[in-house]
């Protein structure tokens, strides 16, 4: 939506008032004191790579119903967002962080690793592995101090 209520299609005008709107808030905490930080979205299956384990039939759920994505697939359908949130970055300040080598290790994203889930749907990971992220949030943190 643009700052109107007006409903907003064009892709260049959208990535404008995401810069411009995360602009102003990030000027907003940093002046009330906060330190902000981004962090990128998380790769997840859509297009070309949907995934639904919904899907899954009996039998591949018992072998895991595994499902693979490359990271870069993702990254590229978000690339103009991303390179937003960079420039919004090098311009504003705030710290970036990309999480997606944590997720999808070796340039692959997979639904599951060692028989573990990475990704609970096509959108969201699992328990298990937000849970794997939080010594990597804590880092974060703790560096920030």
């Amino acid at each position: 939506m643009n700052y109107d209520g007006a409903i907003v299609s064009d892709q260049q005008r959208k990535i404008e008032l995401i810069e411009t709107s995360l602009s102003r808030t990030v000027q907003r905490l940093e002046s009330a004191g906060h330190e902000v930080v981004f962090i990128h979205t998380l790769p997840n299956y859509f297009g070309e790579f949907a995934w639904d384990p919904a899907s899954c039939t009996l039998s591949a759920v018992l072998s895991g119903c595994s499902y693979s994505m490359p990271l870069k697939a993702a990254q590229e359908r978000t690339a103009a967002v991303r390179q937003a949130i960079g420039r919004l970055g090098a311009r504003v300040g705030p710290r970036i962080v990309d999480l997606s080598d944590d997720v999808c290790p070796d340039g692959l994203c997979v639904s599951q690793r060692h028989g573990r889930p990475i990704f609970r749907d096509d959108n969201h990971i699992s328990v298990p592995m937000s849970r794997s992220l939080g010594r990597t949030f804590s880092r974060i943190i703790s560096d920030s101090r």
